[in-house]
């Protein structure tokens, strides 16, 4: 986590084998600011709470005059068109106007059943 930004960090693995719980614990661990969000009771084609949990980590980076904060979002494959969005609040993040260029890693955790179906692992994607 001391590295520049670059990269999103994605959790993935089978329902129920602690993801979740992984998370949270590494971050209890890690004595840096974050803001989780979920989004199971989100209606799946509500891509704009995405944005909207984007825009609630720059406010709060700027009220609380964090200088970096982790952002995690729980269960992000039940919104449709979700990596449009993550691209987009990203790229707005990463461009010239880079408005909070040290906003780390956003942390997207959710259930891969199809192609990974034995393990939790964690990739990086940018």
């Amino acid at each position: 986590m001391t590295e520049r930004r670059r990269f999103i960090q994605v959790i993935v693995g089978t329902r129920h084998v602690g993801k979740s719980t992984m998370v949270s614990q590494f971050m209890d661990d890690l004595s840096m600011p974050h803001l989780s969000f979920s989004a199971d009771d989100v209606d799946k084609t509500d891509a704009q709470w995405i944005s909207q949990c984007w825009s609630a980590v720059r406010a709060t980076m700027h009220v609380k005059k964090y200088d970096q904060c982790i952002q995690i979002i729980d269960e992000i494959q039940k919104i449709s068109n979700w990596s449009e969005t993550v691209k987009k609040e990203w790229d707005h993040d990463s461009g010239d106007a880079g408005l909070n260029p040290r906003l780390k890693p956003t942390c997207c955790q959710y259930d891969y059943d199809i192609f990974y179906g034995e393990n939790a692992m964690m990739r990086s994607i940018s």
